[in-house]
């Protein structure tokens, strides 16, 4: 009888703690989104490098190939990726993509809600561990990490998570 006290009380516990840390991520959204409006106009944005992490081999610059007068009357194709700004707008296609921006602050793409759609934002400190979604965490050392593809995921109470 009294293991299943202790159970609950452990739950509700790790409940209260995945509640706390799903307010504070939320707050610290909503003041990265509002301290940019807060900033002196002589302010520039931030630009930031999208960076693969993947470790193998790191990518090489492709040499610009002269294009031929059919490809040069074509339009371009829809971009892949976004220009990197803090706090500016990344692609859905980017959500979870990591990038470091010209600083080192290092930021993820997330969705920040219909009012601010796709941005890049500041994330919690980044363990360079791989995880899978789904396995185990102890938000108490762990924050930030990524999973096997290199996408951003964050430990919730007991659990990795996709997120932010």
């Amino acid at each position: 009888m009294a293991s299943r006290s202790g159970n609950s009380k452990v739950t509700g516990l790790l409940a209260g703690t995945a509640l706390v840390l799903a307010l504070a991520l939320a707050a610290s959204v909503t003041y990265l989104l509002t301290r940019g409006a807060q900033a002196e106009p002589s302010a520039g944005p931030h630009t930031v490098v999208v960076t693969e992490t993947n470790d193998s081999v790191p990518p090489q610059p492709a040499d610009p190939q002269p294009q031929t007068p059919e490809q040069q009357g074509q339009a371009d194709p829809a971009p892949s990726v976004s220009a990197v700004v803090l706090d500016g707008p990344c692609l859905e296609s980017q959500v979870r993509q990591f990038g470091t921006d010209v600083t080192g602050t290092s930021v993820v793409c997330a969705y920040v809600g219909p009012g601010g759609g796709f941005r890049w934002v500041r994330h919690a400190d980044r363990s360079a561990e791989v995880h899978n979604v789904g396995a185990p965490c102890d938000s108490a050392v762990d924050r930030v990490a990524q999973d096997p593809s290199g996408l951003a995921i964050m430990c919730a109470g007991d659990t990795w998570v996709t997120g932010p």
